[in-house]
């Protein structure tokens, strides 16, 4: 599609450039930087809060590996 567009002389210039080393055109390189930043993406995954069990005044379980993350997995899994 054909339009006019009024561009600031630093973005023509970067865009130009862009669509040299791309071997594209520069309608190409400025449809393409709109789509990346004006898309609509996808919501991100809620995080999921662990607690890491302590027993007495704090601090960790006996035999609780804290190199393990597997290990650490399996026992915060059966606190729930």
């Amino acid at each position: 599609m054909r339009t006019t567009v009024n561009v600031r002389a630093e973005a023509l210039k970067l865009g130009k450039k862009k669509a040299r080393e791309l071997g594209t055109s520069l309608g190409e390189v400025i449809s393409e930087a709109i789509l990346t930043v004006y898309r609509e993406r996808p919501a991100r995954a809620p995080k999921i809060q662990y607690e890491i069990p302590v027993s007495g005044e704090g601090g960790l379980l006996s035999g609780v590996d804290l190199d393990s993350t597997a290990a650490l997995e399996d026992i915060m899994e059966r606190r729930k």
